[in-house]
C-alpha cells in the first residue's frame, strides 16, 4: 500500500513522531492506504510469478458479508461465502468468523520502492456452534443475497432481507484472489470490491498481502517461543519482500 503523512514532514517532526509512538499522543497524523494502482499491481504479480522457479498458484472468488449482532453491538461477524449451483446465482456459507483483533501494527515507509509496507499481528476466531434459530437467520441472510458485480460490494438484498431477527448486514466484499503458495509464506494478490451500507460508500482496491505461515504455526500451535528463530524467519521474509517487491 501507501503510507501518507497529513502535513509537511521535516526531519524534526519525524523524530518527534517516532519518539511519541509509545506515548499518549502522536504529533503527526498518518494513514495507510492498502490500494495500489492497477499497473503496479499487475507488474508485481507478473514479476513475482516469473521470478519463482515453481509457482503453486491458487485462484478463488470469495464473497464476504459483515453482519452486526444487536445483542452484542461490539461484535461483527464475518460470513465467508462462495458461489453455488449451476447458474452461480446463489451463495453458500463456508465459515463464520469474528472480526479479527489487531495486537500490533507497524507502518513501514519504503523509500525508492513502488509500495510501502504494513506489518500486522492479529488473532482470528471462528464460530463453529450456533443455536438453530441464529443459524437459520444467518443462512437466510446469505441465501437472500443477490449477486450483482456492478454494485458496490458485489451484493444487494431485497427490501427487508438484510435484517434477520438480531442480525443485520453491515457491509459486503467481493474478492478475486490469486494466491502464490510458498513454503513459509502465502502471497495474495487480490482485487477487492467493498461496500459499507451505513454510509452508502464503497471502493474497489488492488491489494498485495503476505501471510507469514511459519510464524503463524508457532503462535497457533503454542510452541516454545524462540525469539531468535522467529526474528530470523521474519527478517528472511522481509528481505525477500524488499528485494522482489
Amino acid at each position: 500500500g501507501a503510507l501518507a503523512w497529513h502535513e509537511c514532514v521535516s526531519a524534526d517532526i519525524l523524530e518527534k513522531t517516532l519518539r511519541a509512538e509509545r506515548g499518549i499522543q502522536n504529533p503527526l497524523k498518518k494513514t495507510f492506504d492498502t490500494h495500489i494502482t492497477k499497473d503496479i499491481f499487475e507488474f508485481l504479480k507478473e514479476k513475482t510469478i516469473s521470478g519463482l522457479a515453481t509457482a503453486n498458484l491458487k485462484e478463488k472468488e470469495v464473497y464476504f458479508i459483515q453482519v452486526e449482532d444487536a445483542l452484542n453491538p461490539d461484535v461483527i461477524l464475518g460470513l465467508t461465502c462462495r458461489k453455488q449451483g449451476n447458474d452461480h446465482k446463489q451463495l453458500e456459507l463456508k465459515k463464520i468468523e469474528l472480526y479479527p483483533v489487531r495486537h500490533f501494527v507497524a507502518d513501514i515507509s519504503c523509500l525508492n520502492k513502488l509500495i510501502d509496507l504494513r506489518l500486522i499481528v492479529l488473532t482470528q476466531k471462528y464460530l463453529t456452534q450456533l443455536s438453530e434459530e441464529d443459524n437459520e437467520c444467518i443462512e437466510g441472510i446469505v441465501k437472500s443475497a443477490c449477486l450483482e458485480e456492478s454494485t458496490k460490494g458485489g451484493l444487494h438484498w431485497p427490501l427487508g432481507d438484510s435484517v434477520r431477527n438480531r442480525f443485520k448486514v453491515k457491509g459486503s466484499w467481493h474478492l478475486n484472489v490469486t494466491t502464490i503458495v510458498g513454503e513459509s509464506w502465502n502471497l495474495k494478490f487480490q482485487r477487492a470490491n467493498r461496500a459499507e451500507f451505513k454510509t452508502s460508500s464503497g471502493r474497489v482496491t488492488n491489494e498485495v498481502n503476505v501471510k507469514l505461515k511459519k510464524i503463524t504455526e508457532y503462535l497457533r500451535d503454542q510452541r516454545q517461543w524462540e525469539e531468535d528463530k522467529i526474528m530470523n524467519i521474519l527478517e528472511d521474509i522481509l528481505k525477500w519482500v524488499w528485494t522482489e517487491l
